[in-house]
Formats: structure tokens, sequence, C-alpha cells
């Protein structure tokens, strides 16, 4: 609908037009017509059903297919698009094509995901700047389990889909954007702001503000629903696990027909059945789902910014493992008077549930100092998540990191424990788990041969549920930039060698042994055998001058 301006003739109403909607098979490659639409090639696209409306049947199969409305004749100005819909766990991106036979063309314009069962609305403002036939379309990728809520799956999309321009997907780079270099990324005069253009980058303020209480939400839960039909029961049980790995089932209970679980591992297909107290006999068929690639949140009882560390792709062409070493915040036993701000108690018992059926910490390691002024909390004395050992070894955080104000004893220390960590899952934190937290992951997941897009990923995503951590911007709470500024003019640094070697040269030089580095890769990342060589898949896409911080934490050129 328009509501800027006076449209030019009557636009269709959908409803008028059934005979005309396309059905396009995205994982086919194929395109019907047809008076009504009805399941493509793949057996799992749209179909029409009565009352004019749009079935998607997932059929327990990934999806990639569009529902494509006649073209509509739009004039410029700004439109209203209203989508409708039911569903539950559905994944959709809705957007504009000016060619309904080719995808190419989709434009989206909005990310809609479905985590209850229920009927919802979407609206959206569209600027159409110039006049001409379009199609509304809706692309259905429902096959796999988002885990991370919208916004944060918006802001994880945008850093990939930059990590494309770059030309060193291995090495420390400037991810402002080439623009940004002009200005140095100081602020303008007040009421002055920076076009896109000059921005440059992705900024992750720009998808996730801890203001908005939605963007605090915890993983998102994957629900299985049922119809009961003649099953007399009181209680029904779905029990699920990894596919090939049935000895680490898990269960949830209802007695309902429906179930949601929380806490499954990411970029993991899982099966699962349906088991009843009415008949212990019966089960029913295995079926199956997939989380998407995305990392993995955990829902902790009421701590906010827990996460898995592992789960990513590395530069040996192998994963990070989930399950082993987690990051989060301190688990406090009663509230701390701290700082200016009460720090509430957050051990709960449903805490102690997801570590007895979950998480299974052996050791929860301790990153904060005397100066937090809690050394009469419990937990700072031994760990409230039974039966896992407390070590604490005090540590700061961005540029202090890399000096004497963090001992080597205790960087050892740290080290040491992540080196053992298929023994004893690690969970390490510091007060919010977000700064000192950070740069602990950050070289933990460096000498991995992680990427430095999902380096920044893993430190920027605390911004959901703390204040602004920002690879672009130096704050009261963040200063990371300074940070990268300081590590990449060491001594030790070589701007020619990847994230991961210049990882490994720090750290050595801090007394961590090339031994114990060579530990933790063998048990953090799947199939990993020492000597393994990094692919670093360098391209030529992006400038080729070489680009350095400068003292203020900007990338310039540096010739």
């Amino acid at each position: 609908r328009l509501i800027s301006q006076t449209a030019e003739g009557v636009q269709p109403d959908v409803r008028d037009a059934v005979g005309d909607y396309e059905v396009f098979d995205g994982g086919v490659g194929e395109r019907e017509h047809a008076d009504a639409c009805y399941a493509a090639a793949d057996g799992n696209s749209f179909e029409w059903t009565s009352g004019y409306q749009i079935r998607f049947d997932h059929n327990d199969a990934e999806a990639d297919d569009y529902l494509i409305t006649p073209p509509f004749d739009f004039t410029p100005g700004y439109y209203k698009v209203t989508c409708v819909y039911q569903g539950n766990g559905a994944h959709f991106q809705m957007g504009l094509m000016t060619d309904a036979g080719n995808t190419s063309s989709f434009t989206q314009l909005n990310d809609i995901n479905v985590p209850n069962y229920g009927n919802f609305t979407e609206q959206l403002m569209v600027k159409i700047e110039q006049a001409g036939k379009y199609h509304v379309a809706i692309h259905d990728i429902s096959g796999e389990q988002v885990l991370i809520n919208p916004k944060a799956k918006l802001y994880v999309d945008a850093m990939r889909e930059q990590e494309k321009t770059l030309q060193y997907e291995y090495r420390v780079s400037p991810l402002y954007g080439p623009e940004d270099f002009n200005h140095n990324g100081s602020d303008k005069p007040d009421g002055v702001t920076y076009s896109d253009a000059e921005k440059g980058g992705v900024d992750v303020v720009d998808y996730l503000n801890r203001t908005d209480y939605n963007d605090m939400t915890p993983a998102m839960p994957v629900k299985i629903e049922w119809t009961k039909g003649t099953l007399q029961y009181v209680n029904a049980t779905i029990e699920y696990w990894p596919k090939g790995r049935e000895s680490e089932k898990l269960s949830k209970s209802t007695t309902s027909n429906s179930v949601e679980i929380d806490n499954l591992y990411s970029n993991t297909e899982y099966e699962y059945r349906l088991i009843t107290d009415y008949d212990a006999n019966w089960k029913s068929a295995t079926k199956s789902f997939k989380t998407a690639d995305y990392p993995r949140p955990i829902n902790l009882g009421t701590l906010r910014n827990v996460r898995d560390c592992g789960g990513y792709m590395t530069s040996y062409g192998k994963r990070t493992k989930q399950g082993l070493v987690y990051r989060g915040p301190e688990i406090n036993s009663k509230q701390i008077q701290s700082f200016n701000d009460p720090r509430p108690a957050n051990y709960t018992e449903e805490v102690q549930r997801v570590q007895d059926e979950v998480l299974h910490i052996g050791v929860q390691l301790d990153l904060k100092g005397a100066n937090d002024n809690d050394l009469g909390n419990s937990s700072r004395t031994k760990s409230l998540l039974e039966p896992a050992d407390y070590v604490n070894a005090p540590s700061t955080s961005y540029e202090n990191y890399l000096n004497s104000q963090t001992s080597d004893a205790n960087i050892k220390k740290t080290f040491n424990l992540f080196a053992n960590a298929d023994q004893k899952h690690v969970y390490f934190h510091c007060q919010g788990g977000a700064d000192r937290t950070g740069v602990v992951a950050f070289f933990l997941n460096a000498i991995c041969g992680v990427s430095f897009t999902d380096l920044i990923i893993d430190f920027e995503l605390t911004t959901q549920s703390n204040n602004k951590r920002s690879h672009m911007h130096n704050s009261t709470y963040s200063h990371m930039p300074r940070f990268l500024y300081n590590w990449t003019h060491m001594s030790c640094y070589d701007a020619n060698k990847s994230v991961n070697e210049n990882a490994v040269a720090y750290l050595m030089t801090r007394g961590v042994t090339m031994e114990t580095i060579e530990k933790i890769r063998s048990v953090m990342i799947d199939g990993y055998q020492s000597g393994d060589t990094e692919n670093l898949h360098e391209t030529e896409t992006y400038n080729t001058a070489v680009y350095q911080y400068d003292s203020m934490g900007h990338w310039n050129p540096s010739n």
C-alpha cells in the first residue's frame, strides 16, 4: 500500500490473482506455473489451501523455495508491506524481485523468524526509487533451526557478507570498509552524521542494542509438536540426540502435545522420537531437524551473555568442537555491591540443572581480581557449578592484557586449563563476561585458526546483553580498537602472517609453550593432527594496499 503519495491506477488484490501466482523451487531450479500453487519437484514447496491461504510443508527437509506474487506497478515512493502468517519454527525472508524466474533479482527487505505457534503480522516500510514492475516474494529457508535471536542473526549475516569482500580472511583485516579511512574514525561536530558510504563496514550497534529488551532474548528453542490423535497418555517424552550419537540422548517430557528444546549444538543434525507412558513398547518413527550455522548461545537460568566458544570454521578446514569451553558472566550466590551497581544473585536450581544435564563443566575459571570488591562472595573460593573445580587467574582486558598487568603465570594457568578441556570442560568468566573474558576468548579462538571476522563476531555479540562492545569505536567500556592497535604494533607481530600465527607468537612471549598450544588445537579442533597447516583462502577482491591501526585505533594506509 502506497502511503506517501497517490498511486497511479489500482494495485491488484492478491486474492484476485490466484492463477498468476508462481512457485519457484530454488533447490531444484525449476519454475512452475499453475492455477494454484502446488509442491514443486523436491516436495517441499508452497501449496494452496482453502481460504486463500498458502501452506509450506517442510517435510523434515531444508527449504529453499519462493512464493512470488503477480507483478505490481510501483511508482516512486514509500510503501507499507504487510505479511500475515501462521507457523511454528518457520524462517522466511521477505523481499522484492524484478524477475520472477531469477532468484538473483531477489532483494531481501526483512528476516522473519516464527519461534512459536500462532498468528503473526509483519509490517515494514519499503522505499521504491525507480518506477517499474516488482514482485513481492517470500523466501522460505525453514529447514534449519536458527538458535540465536533474529537481530543477532541479521548482525552475523551482515558480518559474514562483509567478509566476502576481504582479501585476507584469516589475517587482521580492516573491517570498516575502505571508505572509512578518509575520516580516520574521528567524531564529526554535533548534529552531523556520517553517510553509509562514509561510515563503511558493519557496526554492531546498527543491529544490537541493550536498551531494546528483545536484543537480550536468550537462545531460541526448537519446538517439536505432534497430533495426539488416539494416543491415550498422561506424560509424553521427546528423546533427542545428535545424529549418529544416540549415546548423548537427552529427553524432555510434557503433558501436552509439544515441547521446546534449547541449548542444542549449532550446525548439527538431530534425530528425535516420541514415547509415552501409555504403552512402554511404543515409539514413534524417528525424525530429524538441523540447526543452523551460527554461534551457539546457552540458556543458563537468569544469566545473560553465555555462549559456547566452539563451532567455528578454522583455517585448517575443520571446525572447533562445541561443548568443551564456555564463556559468560560471574555466577553469584548472593547480591554483591561492587562499583556503583549491585550485582544480583543469579545462581539457581535451573543453573545447576543445565550444568548437570547439558554443560558438565569441570572447571570454573574466574578471571576477576581483588579489585572487584566481592571477596565475601562464596563463589570466589568454591565453584557453585557442582562438582566443578574453582580456579582463580586474575586477568585484565584490552591493551592491559598485553602488558605486565596480567601476569605470565595467570596467562599460562588459563591456557593450561584449555589444553585439558576434553577432560574437564571449562566455564570462564569475569564480571559481565565482556572485556577480560572477551580478550581471552579472542586469543583462544585465534590460536585455533578462527577467522578474524568470527573473532570479532564472538566479541561483539556481548552487545546483546551488556553495554556496546565494538571493534569500530573505543568507549568507556570497550577498548577493542586500542587493543588491536597495540597488539599489531608489538615486536612479535608480523602483518604478513595470519591471526593464528600472531596469536601464537604473542602467547609464547608470555610463557605459553608450543606444546600447550598444539594440545589445545588437538582438543578444540575436530580432526586436528599436529603439524596440520593453514589454508588461508586469500583472494584479490579487496584493495591490495596494506592497512594498519593508527594510534587512535583506526585503520589507515601504511604508505
